[in-house]
């Protein structure tokens, strides 16, 4: 272990502070107290560290002895923070040089050695370096053909597309022609009918491994099938025992798989997907039909009987962390309210969209900043948030303790005032978490206007509450006449700023997360049927007693001013009979008073009303199923950050927000897939203009060795061909 001491600089200091490095890990103490730690490949942590030691008067020196690495290391990391500030140092992209070859580079060397071309013939025509086209080509199993085939030094007119001269990208001008190339000639051999008198569709009869092309209107489904086996379908189910009987056709996972496929397709219940094309289904799946309706409710009800609800969520989350790590580990938490409309007596909750209380179930869901999901717990219809902030937070570190290969980073939880209570934040601060929460109206707080600057903008003090038992800051946002506080126990090198654009950016990435997951799978569906453990209602309930009471005390006070007015003013009865009637209601209201003390306000409504019965609905398949809908937002997620900018028909700002919608039609487009040994393809027909169709056509590329199919084989994805002698509508025709 490797350790350097110094002293923090200026007057008044006698900290030591240390640094310790055992391995990849490095470690800096003040005093006796961790200040930060990060591993070797944690660079945004280790160029704050360098960052904040450098407004604290630590030398470039004195620096690079504790990170470890060269002054001039220090010097540019301080360049590079003095330009982008702090969300340049989060957001700043990897190191090293470009590859020699890019998606689409890898994509034809990939193609064309499947074809028997020699190594270095591959590197003559695309101008690369031997080395580079060995490790594109790593894994590719070479095809058995008459004669190799060679790449044109040009492609030839015909299969050009001409981009117009605004585009201004020529790169990608010729992407079509490559997928041209990959794509298969004309005469192709098509999968034949089966036999007459045979069952046209076998059911999980695999489809044979021949070349053939099999047609198939949800062939962009393939994507989302295979994001989801990305995001850990297969450990998810080993660790939590998700499995069918050997004996089943189906096995659990291509049920799971087809379910996946129908949500992405746009079947939102399992029994819409009576209406399916069974056996285009069943060529995503690889086989000759899908599971049917009855099929696919017999395998829930077997996986459901025997795995393990909470390591069926660990698995999950395990399986994200290996394909995506937040680059800044914020999570959003906030609760989730499913109104439930059929007539079993279940517990009622409040419903914050609709600001009403109503049967339904309820569920706390964890986000990062990107949208993904890491955890929905479900919760009892009428629980705070703020008793399930803990929960949710060590679930999410257990979770990543498990994975011994990456190293435990920090969780910072963001939630609303509904989750703000002052215990809740003690505890999360003994426990190592970092906060950033709103601060409800109820709160006792200083005077904000002194806090927060005269104009916009944001200003922070300590927040000494009686009630707070650890290092806490008060930040107040002024937006015009609106003050708005929040709290966090974040360090103070995160200014005031950056800290409540941390809780804007989880708190509208929860709500617009929630959002964009219904609209793309039924997370809010019950796949359960009725209801289970019917008993006597023993909820709390107004006791009509001691109402009544309540309403005779409020008789008896008007009664009392009546009287006294009576007794001040000359009436027909003499003073000494209103006097006495006087007495006796004081005496009354008395003994009503104690009445009421005594009488309990509520009581279980079994003693108002025997016939009354309580419900709970069956969420045995909710269990199974829940995790695998966020798991399926989650891969539509990834495809979303993998695919990113070439989503849109250009690199323009304007043309960002189309990503989505884009993604939506290619998941939900038609095309043809043929299976070979060793991998499977996909041809997805989407009619797009060149542009946009050229930079769709390299992203897919890019994703070749990423994804798999079901049964392990390698996917490849590709655009059908544009058709040629005709105009698409919006774009520009091509030129003579």
């Amino acid at each position: 272990m490797e350790i350097v001491e110094t002293t923090l600089p200026g007057p008044g200091f006698d900290a030591l502070i240390r640094s310790h490095r055992a391995g990849d890990v490095v470690v800096v103490t003040v005093g006796g107290l961790v200040f930060v730690q990060w591993s070797t490949d944690d660079l945004p942590t280790r160029d704050l560290f360098l960052v904040t030691g450098h407004h604290a008067d630590l030398d470039g020196k004195t620096l690079a002895h504790l990170a470890g690495i060269s002054e001039a290391q220090v010097s540019r990391v301080l360049s590079h923070f003095a330009i982008h500030g702090w969300r340049g140092l989060v957001e700043r992209g990897a190191a090293g040089r470009a590859p020699a070859l890019g998606p689409v580079g890898k994509a034809k060397a990939r193609a064309l050695r499947e074809q028997g071309v020699t190594l270095a013939d591959i590197a003559e025509q695309l101008g690369v370096g031997i080395r580079s086209v060995r490790t594109a080509t790593a894994g590719v199993v070479v095809r058995p053909g008459p004669t190799p085939i060679a790449l044109p030094s040009a492609p030839p007119a015909a299969d050009r597309v001409v981009v117009a001269a605004e585009d201004d990208a020529p790169s990608i001008a010729t992407v079509e022609s490559s997928v041209s190339a990959l794509a298969p000639a004309a005469d192709d051999a098509v999968a034949a009918p089966s036999e007459p008198g045979k069952d046209p569709l076998g059911p999980a009869a695999p489809l044979a491994a021949d070349g053939r092309w099999h047609a198939c209107r949800y062939a962009g489904t393939t994507l989302i099938a295979a994001g989801v086996l990305h995001v850990g379908l297969r450990h998810a189910m080993g660790l939590a025992a998700v499995a069918r009987p050997d004996a089943a056709q189906y096995s659990g996972q291509q049920a799971l798989v087809g379910l996946a496929s129908a949500w992405a397709a746009g079947f939102p219940s399992i029994e819409a997907m009576h209406e399916r094309d069974a056996r285009a289904l069943g060529v995503v799946l690889g086989l000759e039909r899908s599971p049917s309706v009855r099929t696919l409710w017999r395998a829930i009800a077997q996986m459901v009987a025997g795995f393990d609800r909470v390591q069926w969520w660990v698995g999950w989350m395990q399986g994200l962390l290996r394909v995506h790590v937040p680059e800044v580990p914020v999570y959003g938490i906030d609760g989730h309210f499913k109104a439930y409309g059929g007539e079993e007596p279940i517990d009622k909750g409040y419903n914050t969209k609709r600001r009403i209380a109503e049967r339904g179930l309820a569920t706390v869901r964890l986000m990062d900043l990107h949208g993904f999901c890491w955890n929905d717990l479900s919760v009892a219809a009428g629980d705070g948030l703020h008793a399930h902030v803990l929960a949710a937070a060590r679930a999410l570190v257990a979770a990543q303790r498990l994975d011994r290969s990456r190293v435990a980073r920090p969780v910072v939880l963001a939630f609303d005032r509904g989750g703000f209570d002052f215990a809740v934040l003690s505890a999360l601060s003994a426990e190592g978490f970092w906060f950033l929460a709103w601060v409800p109206s109820t709160v006792k707080l200083p005077d904000l206007g002194t806090i927060a600057p005269p104009e916009d903008g944001i200003g922070e003090v300590l927040w000494d509450h009686p009630r707070c038992t650890h290092p806490t800051r008060l930040l107040v946002e002024r937006d015009g006449k609106a003050l708005l506080p929040a709290t966090t126990n974040l360090p103070t090198w995160i200014d005031a700023t950056e800290a409540m654009r941390l809780l804007r950016g989880a708190r509208g990435m929860e709500e617009n997360g929630i959002k964009a997951a219904k609209a793309f799978v039924p997370i809010d569906h019950l796949d359960d049927r009725g209801a289970v453990n019917h008993r006597p209602d023993d909820r709390p309930a107004n006791n009509p007693a001691r109402t009544k009471l309540q309403a005779l005390s409020r008789e008896l006070k008007e009664a009392e001013m009546s009287l006294r007015r009576e007794h001040a003013a000359p009436t027909e009865r003499r003073r000494a009979e209103v006097r006495l009637d006087l007495d006796v209601n004081v005496l009354q209201q008395r003994v009503v008073k104690r009445q009421i003390r005594e009488t309990p306000e509520k009581v279980p409504r079994v003693t108002i009303q025997p016939e009354a019965v309580r419900a709970e609905l069956d969420v045995s398949n909710r269990a199974l199923l829940l995790p695998l809908k966020n798991a399926t937002e989650n891969a539509r997620r990834w495809l979303l950050a993998r695919l990113g900018g070439k989503l849109a028909p250009s690199d323009h700002e304007w043309d960002q927000e189309t990503r989505a919608r884009t993604l939506t039609a290619l998941v939900q487009a038609p095309g043809r897939m043929r299976f070979g040994k060793e991998t499977v393809e996909v041809e997805i027909e989407l009619p797009l203009p060149p542009m946009p169709h050229a930079r769709i056509a390299e992203a897919l590329c890019a994703l070749d060795g990423q994804l798999r199919f079901e049964d392990g084989r390698a996917l490849h994805a590709r655009l059908a061909p544009r058709p040629r002698g005709s105009v698409v509508r919006g774009a520009a025709p091509p030129e003579e």
